[in-house]
């Protein structure tokens, strides 16, 4: 038997997305979050973070709304289902708004960032994917039938690329180190972006 605490939710989600260069601060930064609740005098209801690269860091705070007009945030829910892709939104905007269905699905419609693989992030291949096939299931089964038939494989061989690795991984990693592993991960892994949950 299982015992779960729920929390009440809001209609919307208002997000910041908030750029450090520096894992030190980062990493005080999600531990100070992570006690408080809040940022900036803004109570914080949801946390995550994407490490693009060295020194392009960004955490996402999540407030709940009753509606998009609460406070300082856009007037208009985003909707990452279309043409737009959420991962790219970090970069591009400093706040944004979606519904909290949308909140709970945000990575799903490009399986993170992996949906490139597959050409959906491409503007042009994307107007033709059905939006009905744009989730990380669809992409699955696709990633499935590659390791079957080998088609990836097969494509780099012909155009002289080596073997990829293809792997997904969840470490823990307390929140003091989170320096050290993402360095050390750059030294000996090198794959990036890498998603933050504190």
């Amino acid at each position: 038997r299982v015992c779960i605490e729920l929390e009440p939710i809001a209609p919307y989600v208002g997000l910041r997305h908030v750029r450090f260069a520096d894992t030190d601060l980062l990493a005080k930064s999600i531990a100070e979050i992570t006690d408080s609740r809040q940022w900036d005098g803004i109570r914080v209801d949801g946390l995550d973070g994407v490490a693009f690269q060295p020194g392009d860091y960004y955490l996402t705070l999540a407030t709940w709304l009753e509606s998009p007009a609460d406070g300082a945030w856009p007037r208009h829910a985003s909707d990452y289902t279309g043409q737009q892709v959420y991962y790219r939104s970090l970069h591009e905007r400093e706040t944004d708004v979606l519904t909290a269905y949308d909140y709970l699905w945000r990575w799903d419609t490009d399986w993170f960032w992996c949906s490139g693989a597959f050409g959906a992030q491409n503007p042009r291949i994307r107007r033709m994917w059905p939006r009905r096939w744009r989730r990380s299931d669809v992409y699955y089964k696709l990633v499935t039938l590659d390791r079957r038939f080998e088609i990836m494989d097969r494509l780099d061989r012909r155009a002289g690329r080596p073997r990829r690795e293809r792997v997904i991984q969840d470490v823990e990693i307390p929140v003091e180190r989170l320096g050290e592993f993402l360095d050390r991960f750059d030294t000996e892994v090198g794959m990036r972006p890498v998603w933050l949950c504190p």
